[in-house]
């Protein structure tokens, strides 16, 4: 999923979309889903860890992959 989103790059911005870094998060879904301090930041801006940590979150809370078209 990582590789056909970003091909992991954890800088990666949609200029299309919006939709930033290694899982192509819009900024809505990053801000749901983020920790408490990287809301309202870029996703592309925070750490590959954090980038991990809120997809894992949303994997969880949603319907695992459901969220990323592909």
């Amino acid at each position: 999923m990582v590789y056909r989103e970003s091909r992991g790059d954890i800088h990666a911005i949609n200029p299309d979309s919006g939709a930033a870094g290694k899982y192509q998060f819009l900024q809505s879904t990053w801000d749901a889903v983020a920790p408490a301090g990287w809301r309202g930041v870029n996703p592309a801006s925070a750490p590959e860890y954090i980038q991990d940590q809120a997809a894992l979150t949303l994997w969880d809370n949603g319907n695992g992959a459901g969220h990323w078209a592909y």
